[in-house]
C-alpha cells in the first residue's frame, strides 16, 4: 500500500503533518508490517 507515493507532494506533505502523531502510534503497533516511511 504505497498510497503516499500516489498522492501529489503537496497533499503528501500535508497528510504527513496532519497524521504525524497518528502515524507514530501506528508505527509502534504495525512496526514490522509497515516499511520505512520516513527514511
Amino acid at each position: 500500500m504505497d498510497f503516499r507515493w500516489e498522492v501529489p507532494a503537496k497533499r503528501r506533505a500535508r497528510w504527513h503533518v496532519t497524521n504525524r502523531r497518528a502515524w507514530r502510534a501506528a508505527t509502534t503497533t504495525t512496526r514490522a508490517r509497515t516499511p520505512s516511511c520516513c527514511g
